[in-house]
């Protein structure tokens, strides 16, 4: 990589306009773009995996682009033949999407910085990726059973994430200084999610009286674990699993369980889609309508109508 081209031994962007220059008068070449886009990553709190996962599909793009010409000189038929070439690998469709949201995110980048004419992956359709609420329910009888069944922690743990949402990391990090009464007396939690995005959540008084034996000082964790052994998201889903067995709930059920249950059932109850989309602490409204679709997708179909038939 790294190649620009030299216009009267000056430095010129790939359509010819004078190449911009970062602070300290570097001159932006490919190489320099691409470490600061990478370096964007951490700076936007990007999770260790999506950032592996973006330096992979920058790899993936440039073996299958070659090195004949530089990478930043991609067309938008480069992005469509390169989408098309993804869909015929047997890449999964998850993969594929996030192979262009990262090379999207790339000349995003670039053409922000002047370094690019256009972004050759505008316009490369996404492959529709499958809802994952669906195959992760909770129904509302069997969470009552497993609430039922646990222990006093677990209860705890149930209640905290069934009505929250919270991602289990928001949950194990919280601690009782995030907790506030707001002036008509409901209790709040403060969070800080993915992005380092900061929201507040309502603790219903059961959740709050759930959490209270385990309490040990004004700031220490909601959920603690063993003296010197704070509690992961291993030992927070290995007790779901027990406490499912325990409650006859024949499902694999894990901490995300209980978000995919709490953003299905408050939309399945009417709630506003925008209002579960700050709940959950979601960058994108597409993200939340996800759950919409698992909790509407079935109400009245087809089915039902044929249905009147067998009465």
């Amino acid at each position: 990589m790294g190649a620009v081209a030299t216009v009267g031994g000056a430095l010129v962007t790939l359509d010819g306009r004078p190449m911009v220059t970062a602070a300290g008068g570097e001159a932006l070449t490919e190489d320099a773009i691409l470490r600061m886009w990478l370096q964007s990553l951490y700076g936007r709190s990007r999770s260790d995996k999506t950032q592996e996962a973006y330096r992979a599909a920058l790899r993936r793009f440039g073996a299958w682009y070659g090195t004949e010409r530089p990478l930043l000189a991609a067309t938008p038929t480069d992005g469509l033949r390169y989408a098309q070439h993804l869909m015929e690998s047997g890449l999964a469709p998850a993969s594929q999407a996030q192979a262009l949201s990262a090379m999207r995110s790339l000349f995003t980048f670039a053409l922000k910085l002047g370094a690019v004419p256009t972004n050759p992956f505008a316009v490369a359709p996404t492959p529709k990726v499958a809802t994952e609420g669906a195959p992760r329910m909770l129904t509302r009888e069997e969470y009552r059973a497993m609430v039922a069944a646990a222990p006093a922690k677990g209860r705890a743990l149930l209640l905290l994430l069934g009505t929250t949402g919270l991602r289990i990391s928001e949950a194990l990090g919280a601690t009782w200084a995030h907790v506030y009464t707001d002036p008509s007396g409901n209790v709040g939690l403060r969070v800080v999610g993915k992005g380092g995005k900061a929201r507040e959540v309502k603790l219903l008084p059961a959740v709050v009286e759930a959490l209270r034996p385990f309490k040990t000082a004004p700031d220490a964790p909601l959920l603690p674990g063993r003296p010197g052994m704070p509690w992961s998201k291993e030992n927070a889903d290995a007790m779901l699993r027990r406490i499912a067995k325990a409650a006859g709930v024949d499902k694999a059920v894990s901490a995300h369980w209980l978000r995919h249950f709490m953003a299905t059932q408050a939309l399945a109850g009417g709630m506003d889609l925008l209002r579960v989309q700050a709940d959950l602490g979601h960058s994108a409204l597409a993200t939340t309508q996800r759950y919409l679709h698992a909790a509407k997708g079935l109400e009245r179909t087809s089915a039902d109508i044929i249905g009147g038939l067998l009465d």
